[in-house]
């Protein structure tokens, strides 16, 4: 049975919207630059760690087969262990190009969402 959790979804500047392919799972109050990169890094862990043959192939499929593949992304899961891939995905230029688009001036409380529909590792991804 699906449970409700808070997440915090970012609003990229010159969004009006949280994009939700990066929410998170969060508690009760809204996340600093710092608190984010935690909590999306231990999401992606999650993600990664429940499946990582599955993993391996997302990110080798994103990294090399899509319209601008990645070779960075694709060679992450040859050359590490899956309990690395999180925190060498969150080092990836793409992702703190990514990250730097966050609008950290707008009032963006947590809100109420099914853990069923939190992000996948694709979904991150596929923003990259």
């Amino acid at each position: 049975m699906p449970k409700q959790v808070n997440i915090w979804a970012p609003i990229l500047k010159g969004d009006s919207k949280p994009t939700m392919s990066l929410a998170v799972p969060c508690g009760e109050k809204a996340l600093n630059r710092e608190m984010y990169r935690l909590h999306l890094q231990d999401h992606l862990d999650s993600k990664i760690l429940s499946n990582p043959k599955r993993s391996r192939e997302e990110m080798q499929a994103m990294g090399s087969t899509s319209e601008n593949p990645n070779p960075d992304l694709s060679g992450i899961p040859v050359g590490y262990p899956p309990h690395q891939w999180a925190a060498l995905i969150l080092q990836l230029d793409e992702m703190g190009m990514l990250l730097s688009q966050i609008d950290w001036q707008r009032d963006n409380p947590p809100r109420s969402l099914s853990d069923k529909n939190l992000p996948s590792l694709m979904d991150v991804l596929q923003m990259l």
